[in-house]
């Protein structure tokens, strides 16, 4: 099965489990920006509860993909970093993860998708996943749409999350799967639980274990029984 999906800004743990369980991943770079997704947000966890970082935009008026999304400033970086090192400082990993996560943030990136495909294949490292990651923007044609980056790259049946699934299948009439991503408590660094954190955040507490976690917590129906009405129940006299 093959995920298209924009990289995100350590990606959630929904994208997280694409990056397990495909076979093969598109980083969809080419595809313009949304303020209305997670492409430069990732929510950590702090001591009082959750945290969002996020990375500053230039903004042109114009919808970019985020391949030439071009980053403002460096100052956000400084402030990341901070943050990180206080919300995760005595994390059970953080000793191996940080200094890693923090020469990502500080690095020189071109554009917002170079970053973002920088954080995902390094979640996808740290998860041990074995799908074959493909970045649109260096693939020779450079698709900008999703039925262009599918032809191009796609391959077998779809894996889609379920906000998508069914306008991605209308889209490229292909077999389509559901992943879906069940938020369930797991140990953090502080007490208590905050859902819909970073993927970062599992690695930080839980390492290479974090890949097992995400399984656990996800399943893959195809499209056709998602949609699927419920089966009328008899009723009994």
């Amino acid at each position: 099965m093959t995920a298209v999906r924009p990289p995100e800004f350590f990606p959630t743990p929904e994208v997280a489990a694409l990056l397990l369980h495909a076979e093969r991943v598109v980083l969809a770079d080419t595809l313009p920006f949304s303020r209305q997704a997670a492409y430069n947000r990732a929510q950590i966890r702090e001591a009082a509860g959750a945290q969002r970082l996020s990375i500053p935009r230039v903004h042109t008026g114009k919808r970019q993909p985020l391949a030439s999304l071009e980053i403002a400033g460096t100052a956000w970086a400084r402030k990341h970093v901070h943050a990180l090192r206080t919300a995760y400082g005595m994390a059970p990993f953080a000793e191996h993860v940080l200094p890693e996560v923090e020469a990502l943030l500080t690095g020189r990136w071109p554009s917002l998708g170079a970053l973002t495909v920088a954080t995902t294949r390094w979640t996808h490292r740290w998860l041990g996943a074995t799908s074959q990651l493909v970045v649109a923007s260096e693939t020779p044609e450079a698709p900008a749409s999703l039925a262009d980056i599918w032809t191009a790259s796609g391959e077998g049946a779809l894996l889609a999350l379920p906000s998508s699934a069914a306008r991605d299948r209308q889209r490229l009439g292909v077999e389509t799967h559901v992943l879906r991503y069940e938020h369930r408590p797991y140990r953090q660094t502080f007490e208590g639980w905050v859902p819909e954190c970073s993927s970062l955040d599992l690695i930080l507490n839980h390492g290479p274990d974090a890949a097992r976690l995400v399984r656990e917590r996800t399943t893959i129906r195809p499209l056709a029984l998602e949609a699927a009405p419920e089966p009328t129940r008899p009723e009994h006299g």
